[in-house]
């Protein structure tokens, strides 16, 4: 029996038909010249059914909440390859890439089986030009995003004739024992009451309009109740150009994403004829340290103002700038024990919101949308010698929050990925044409940037 965090349990209570609560990635390789006959179902079946799974993924979560006991994950005594390993293949598909995020974001919103370790991955053939595509899901209270990349990173290769002789399931990886950084707070009262200033200071600020807080966002059009559809949409952006526009205004690469995503908002209000309300996002950030792939999600949250009420472009990158680095003022003088202490109390609250209607409907939202940012790696990577050419992020929506928005770099671009509730949001695709517009406008103007280290 492994106990299991709060978060943890957390993620595992707000989990629902609605809200299923994994994080999935979309992988899409091209073979390799010598192996373009190959299946990749029958070649994972042959090469990896008897590797038994390695900690999380032979955790299942048990909730004995009935019988008065903490929630805890039991390992699991068996593996059925079929239940976690599954092909599915795009039949004369009429556009590829609307088509595969089509079928990846129904994919993201089946809900996965409580009776099993929470993950699941499907094998996507079918694709043109000796292509295909992984999609794996995982749930979010057995590994967070930063987690899940790196144990996803540890398990491909930079060498394309190497061979991947466990598969990411069964490949142990080193864990570093997460150290809380330092403090001079003292413990017992004195440690709480110099928290208790800081939080005070926190608020203090908050309410001065310094510093943008939770639960302090206006109700928006994505403020609703969602239902399990799910609706991917994906733009690939140049990383230098939003490293050069980070850069010049003296902020980074956050703020660039913000920016973007700021643009898409506009695009929205627009589109649904509303009037343009400054809308508020929620930004999540690792707790992890380097080298860290223990299970369990090592989060924090933050605030950040989008600001897409501006329309003049500059004008809205100060904006968005100010907020996150005020925000980043407080945090950063928070020791780390005491954000754990924020992020819970935070997490309760949001805890209590969801679960109880009239507050989900009434009181004011903890953010409009989620945006985060996942930092990969610069250099090629392979499996089995075939090429990752692209790595779509797919994370989470809860009632409350119809739209996440998520960025991940690899290879000199960010993927950005807009996942949706249709039933809410309807078609997205004006989000993408927006955010291409923009980056082609900023493209542009940048001339032709060389990358920047931010």
């Amino acid at each position: 029996m492994i106990p299991m965090n709060a978060m943890d349990a957390g993620w595992l209570l707000l989990d629902g038909p609605s809200s299923p609560l994994h994080v999935s990635v979309l992988l899409e390789f091209t073979k390799a010249k010598e192996r373009r006959q190959v299946s990749i179902y029958d070649e994972w079946r042959t090469r990896y059914l008897r590797h038994k799974p390695c900690p999380p993924f032979n955790y299942v979560a048990q909730m004995p909440w009935s019988r008065g006991y903490w929630p805890h994950w039991v390992q699991a005594s068996s593996f059925e390859f079929s239940e976690h390993i599954r092909p599915v293949a795009l039949v004369s598909p009429h556009d590829q890439t609307a088509d595969l995020e089509a079928l990846a974001g129904w994919l993201h919103g089946l809900p996965l089986s409580r009776s099993r370790p929470l993950w699941e991955v499907y094998l996507i053939e079918g694709l043109s030009d000796h292509r295909y595509a992984i999609l794996m899901k995982v749930h979010h209270s057995l590994i967070d995003g930063v987690g899940g990349m790196r144990h996803l990173y540890a398990a491909l290769s930079a060498d394309p004739r190497a061979t991947a002789k466990a598969p990411l399931w069964a490949h142990e990886c080193p864990t570093v024992t997460h150290r809380p950084r330092p403090t001079a707070a003292a413990p017992g009262a004195r440690w709480s009451s110099r928290t208790w200033t800081r939080l005070q200071g926190l608020l203090r600020d908050g309410l001065s309009g310094e510093v943008p807080l939770p639960f302090s966002a206006s109700r928006s059009c994505l403020n609703q109740d969602i239902n399990p559809s799910r609706q991917l949409l994906s733009c690939d952006l140049d990383l230098a150009t939003m490293q050069h526009l980070a850069k010049e205004h003296g902020g980074h690469l956050n703020d660039s994403l913000l920016l973007y995503v700021s643009e898409a908002m506009r695009a929205h209000v627009r589109h649904v004829k509303l009037k343009a309300a400054p809308l508020k996002a929620i930004m999540p950030f690792s707790t992890r340290c380097d080298g860290d792939l223990s299970s369990g999600s090592q989060l924090g949250f933050a605030v950040a103002e989008l600001h897409n009420d501006i329309s003049r472009v500059d004008q809205r990158f100060k904006r968005i700038i100010a907020s996150t680095r005020s925000t980043k003022r407080i945090l950063g003088a928070l020791s780390h024990q005491e954000q754990a202490w924020l992020t819970a109390g935070l997490g309760g609250a949001f805890l209590a919101g969801q679960k109880v209607p009239f507050l989900r409907h009434h009181a004011p939202p903890f953010g409009n949308l989620v945006v985060s940012n996942v930092q990969g790696p610069d250099q090629t990577l392979y499996l089995n010698g075939d090429q990752l050419d692209r790595v779509v992020p797919l994370s989470v929506l809860l009632d409350g929050q119809a739209l996440n928005a998520t960025g991940l770099s690899y290879r000199g671009r960010l993927h950005l990925s807009f996942v949706s509730c249709p039933s809410v949001l309807g078609d997205t695709a004006h989000l993408g044409k927006a955010v291409r517009r923009f980056a082609r406008g900023q493209l542009k103007r940048c001339g032709g940037v060389q990358p920047i280290s931010l």
